[in-house]
Order: structure tokens, then C-alpha cells, then sequence
């Protein structure tokens, strides 16, 4: 399908969900795409937010979501930097009548603001992986622990890490992972690495090169206490993604 007919369908699902919902005289809604995925998809019935969350409008957020996948997916077939497509965010406005305009853009900002999200909650999502999907070969979850530590770096370009977990009496036990696991931690981390110190976030993150996380049995880390991230064995102080942003 080409770019007028897949609008096309976006807009007649819209119409159709909508108008069953609720009364307007216009429609706007905004797509994001980010990376290969299409993002949050706000909406504004005559300029006023509507909370597409609400169970009345879940049926068209989740329509809305799979057209904007494909439709961003197609356009972008062609285009293998999606850090740098021509542009990342469209516009419907959409009357009840069922005529529309749509208006794209390259949002420099939203893709920054987004990955700096993203990459400062990396410590999280690790740490919560690593505890609460069993990925663990030595370390049997009955057994108690008080604290995993996890130190993680980047060698000659290259991924690596290293697990142990520490008991009430301090005493400390290696943990292996399950082989697959071993590389998506791997692969996780040089994503890590690039976008923050190559990409997209190399002029607001403070260059590093190891990281070392204190991890509780719930998986939890506290941001203070629990995240530390060096460059060269130098710990840096908290600000560390607040250089210039």
C-alpha cells in the first residue's frame, strides 16, 4: 500500500471506533517512531486531551498502535538508520466528516528526551532481569542472599561482566548465567555503551566505561546507593547523564 491509502485506513478506523465513543467535531492525533517501534500515540478531541487509556478508547489506541507500526515500518523499509530517518513524528487532524490532514516531522528533542529515559532506567531493568527471571546457573533461589553484585564494563570495545552473590555471614559466591542469557546481557550492555558515550546521548551522558550494581533480593535499586558508574576506576559523581542537558 502506498502512504495515501495506509493514511487512509488509519483515519476510517479512527472514524469508526470514535464516533461510537464520542461526539466531535474534530480529532488530533499525534504517532511517534522510535528505533523501529511506534511510540505513544496522544489524542485530542476539539484541542482537549482525551485519556486514551480510559477502557472506552482502548480498542482504538490498540488499533491505532498496529496501523502505525506497519505504516512506519513500510516507509521506512528502506531506511536502515532509524536514529536518523527523515522524519519521526506525524499529525492527523481528522474532522467528523472524515476529511484529514496529516504533517511530518523530525523531533529531534522528543528522540533525546526518549532515549535519555530509556537509557537512565538501564540499571533498573537489569538488575530487576537478573533477580526475577531465574537466569541464574549456580545460585538457586531458596538459597538466601543479601546482596548480588554485578560489575559490568566495556573492555577493548568489547562487553564484559562479572556476578556474585553475598550472604548474611559476607561470604561470596560466584553466579553464572545461562549461556543465552550471558549474551543478551552482553549485547544490552553495548547498546548501553554506544547510544551513551557514541550516539544520540554522547553530549548530555558523562563518558564511562564500567558500571557496578548493588542488587537486592527484590530486584529494586536504590539510585543513590545502588548504581555507580567509573570511567578508567573512577567513580562519577551522580549528575552523570546531566552533563549540558
Amino acid at each position: 500500500m502506498n502512504k495515501i491509502e495506509i493514511e487512509r485506513i488509519i483515519v476510517n478506523k479512527t472514524l469508526e471506533v470514535s464516533k461510537s465513543k464520542i461526539v466531535f467535531d474534530n480529532l488530533s492525533i499525534d504517532g511517534y517512531y522510535r528505533n523501529g517501534f511506534a511510540g505513544s500515540i496522544p489524542m485530542y478531541k476539539n484541542d482537549s486531551l482525551i485519556d486514551v487509556s480510559l477502557d472506552d478508547f482502548m480498542e482504538m489506541y490498540d488499533l491505532l498502535i498496529d496501523d502505525f507500526q506497519k505504516y512506519f515500518s513500510e516507509l521506512h523499509s528502506n531506511n536502515n538508520h532509524y536514529s536518523l530517518p527523515e522524519w519521526n513524528t506525524v499529525n492527523f487532524e481528522i474532522k467528523s466528516n472524515g476529511e484529514y490532514q496529516s504533517k511530518y516531522w523530525y523531533d529531534a528533542e522528543r528522540i533525546k528526551a526518549d532515549a535519555l529515559r530509556i537509557e537512565k532506567d538501564f540499571p533498573h531493568a537489569m538488575a530487576n532481569h537478573l533477580v526475577n527471571h531465574y537466569l541464574f546457573v549456580t545460585v538457586k533461589f531458596k538459597r538466601k542472599f543479601e546482596r548480588i553484585i554485578g560489575t559490568f564494563w566495556i573492555k577493548d570495545g568489547l562487553p564484559c561482566f562479572d556476578l556474585y552473590s553475598i550472604n548474611k555471614k559476607n561470604q561470596k559466591f560466584q553466579i553464572d548465567l545461562l549461556e543465552y542469557y550471558k549474551d543478551s546481557c552482553k549485547k544490552a550492555l553495548s547498546e548501553h555503551y554506544e547510544v551513551t558515550n557514541n550516539g544520540i546521548l554522547k553530549d548530555v551522558w558523562k563518558p564511562w566505561n564500567k558500571i557496578i550494581l548493588s542488587i537486592p533480593p527484590n530486584g529494586y535499586l536504590d539510585e543513590n546507593e545502588d548504581i555507580a558508574y567509573y570511567l578508567d576506576d573512577v567513580k562519577l559523581e551522580k549528575d552523570f547523564f546531566l552533563r549540558g542537558y
